[in-house]
């Protein structure tokens, strides 16, 4: 059983490499790093990253999944002394503002499913079909998670890792399209090459606050 498993992996992968050599879409050095970060470039971060500004870790995937799934957003009060925002106790505050699925919707209409992207898309239709094979690999993303904590629980971690894979596909959309990265997605985009999963916005959006990251707890 464990051997088909690995047979099958292995040729999901397989196919997912050639259809990330077949692009020959526009923009390829812009498209080209998120469909590779798709392929085999995600490695979770185990610890918060000092050097990222304006953010909020956390190591904890109940709260961070519960956030980015359901929670609208709560200040969070930072704990530790070194200057790195951890979440920790929080309390509620009425005028946080919309639901993070909420932001991400609106930023995916605002920047991807324009009038203009459609036009572009129905005589794009094998680059997008090349670029959705390519970001199709949320099981492999999942598989990294579970191997750096094998304690996690799996279908939590298959939605972490279905949620980066659609960051991925609607980052690298956005670039074929626009021919840019000064993006909302991009933004997130530069959260995932570091490791971590964008789960939410603590604060008011879009002027003061911080996104949450989450990394995966190695401890546990």
């Amino acid at each position: 059983m464990i051997i088909r498993r690995r047979r099958l992996i292995g040729n999901v992968i397989a196919s997912k490499i050639f259809a990330l050599m077949k692009y020959e879409g526009p923009n390829p050095y812009l498209v080209m790093p998120v469909l590779e970060m798709a392929q085999s470039g995600f490695r979770p971060a185990t610890s918060p990253n000092a050097a990222i500004e304006n953010v909020v870790f956390t190591a904890d995937v109940e709260s961070a999944t519960e956030r980015s799934f359901s929670q609208d957003f709560e200040p969070l009060i930072p704990l530790d002394a070194a200057g790195i925002r951890l979440m920790g106790l929080s309390h509620p505050d009425e005028t946080a503002g919309w639901l993070w699925r909420d932001i991400l919707s609106n930023m995916i209409a605002q920047e991807v499913w324009t009038t203009e992207y459609h036009e572009w898309a129905r005589e794009n239709r094998e680059v997008r079909g090349a670029i959705f094979e390519a970001c199709d690999t949320w099981r492999s993303i999942s598989d990294r998670i579970l191997s750096t904590a094998p304690a996690l629980d799996e279908d939590i971690v298959t939605d972490i890792g279905e949620d980066i894979a659609a960051t991925l596909l609607y980052t690298a959309y956005s670039r074929a399209f626009h021919g840019k990265t000064e993006t909302y997605y991009d933004l997130l985009f530069g959260y995932i090459r570091l490791g971590y999963w964008p789960c939410g916005f603590n604060g008011k959006w879009l002027n003061s606050g911080q996104h949450v990251l989450w990394y995966p707890d190695v401890k546990r």
